[in-house]
């Protein structure tokens, strides 16, 4: 019993010195330690700080050097970054060169368009449609096909892209090309789903261009088609009525042609008639046209010469538009009535005269 005491009271007494020879050797260490920062020159400390301070500033340099960029930075950067070939296209754009800059446009395999580009691509492909339009319909419509599928591709593109969109002027202009592309139906889905391709609410400028559309068709389509678009533009007048946009001068204008182009005078003139704006130089000369060339019996005569006093009456000056459009009416008027007389019982309608003011 004696023995294990003394053991125990043995191993008590050796980690007692354990302890304090390690607890003197700290304190020796801390010494000489502070001993020697203390003998060291001021200099020396510290252009030793100095180069420590470096290290650790390189270290941090290396650290975030290794670091992945992510994903989505990446992706944006990307962006960014304009092909070769897309500043070749742009070059050619802003040089005025614009069959080089589609050519390019189409060679191109990547959907990344930035939005200056993306402007002055439709711009361009508006002066084109515009310098061509009597060429267009041509060698089987090849220039028709041609800017169709330029157009088509381009706003494509915008529909995928989330950050490219047109503005309001962009989109009229868009809707236009499509109706001198003779793609009624094209320009009805920019219209349908306008949130795809702009951020612009529909306004009265581009319901109007959706009623240019029809109204340029008429001279090209028959009688029932026609009809489906006159269905179509009353719709688009209830549909405005119901968001509250009022028409102005240049939808009621659209809305006569129409109807004068159907030689439907009556509602011609009930149209007129609800204006909730003061009518125009192009209303009367719209109106004296349509009425010389629908002029059926003796009383459209007369409403003919009214509203060539009701030209005057308003103070707007005929000018040379004014008379072109009279004389274009009464041509055709003219046509008209030869053809009524080489039909056998036919009814002879007398040629509108107009007065001299």
């Amino acid at each position: 019993m004696v023995h294990i005491r003394c053991h125990r009271l043995q191993s008590k007494v050796n980690q007692h010195l354990l302890w304090k020879s390690l607890l003197e050797s700290s304190r020796t260490c801390y010494i000489r330690q502070t001993a020697t920062l203390a003998s060291r020159p001021r200099k020396d400390l510290l252009n030793e700080i100095d180069q420590l301070e470096h290290q650790h500033a390189l270290w941090q340099l290396k650290s975030s050097g290794k670091k992945r960029i992510p994903v989505h930075v990446g992706a944006k950067i990307k962006k960014e970054l304009a092909s070769p070939t897309l500043l070749s296209l742009h070059t050619s754009l802003q040089q005025n060169d614009l069959e080089n800059a589609w050519k390019q446009f189409d060679a191109l395999t990547s959907e990344v368009l930035p939005r200056s580009t993306a402007r002055l691509l439709l711009g361009s492909l508006h002066t084109l449609v515009n310098a061509n339009l009597p060429r267009l319909t041509l060698d089987f419509a090849k220039l028709q096909k041609l800017y169709t599928a330029r157009l088509e591709l381009l706003a494509g593109i915008v529909r995928r892209n989330k950050e490219l969109h047109w503005d309001k002027d962009e989109v009229a202009m868009v809707i236009e090309l499509y109706g001198k592309l003779d793609q009624v139906k094209k320009a009805e889905t920019i219209v349908r789903n306008l949130a795809y391709y702009s951020t612009a609410p529909l306004n009265i400028e581009l319901y109007n261009e959706l009623l240019a559309v029809y109204v340029r068709r008429f001279r090209s389509v028959d009688d029932t088609t026609k009809r489906r678009f006159l269905s179509k533009m009353k719709t688009i007048e209830l549909e405005m009525a119901r968001k509250g946009i009022q028409p102005n001068i240049t939808s009621y204008n659209l809305l006569l042609a129409a109807r004068l182009k159907m030689q439907d005078l009556r509602e011609a003139e009930r149209i007129f008639n609800s204006m909730a704006c003061t009518p125009d130089r192009n209303t009367y000369h719209i109106l004296l046209n349509g009425y010389l060339k629908g002029s059926r019996s003796s009383r459209d005569i007369e409403i003919t010469n009214q509203w060539m006093d009701r030209l005057v009456a308003s103070g707007i000056t005929p000018n040379k538009r004014t008379f072109k459009s009279v004389m274009d009416g009464l041509s055709d008027q003219a046509i008209n009535q030869i053809q009524r007389q080489s039909t056998p019982c036919s009814n002879v309608t007398q040629l509108p005269m107009i007065e001299s003011k």
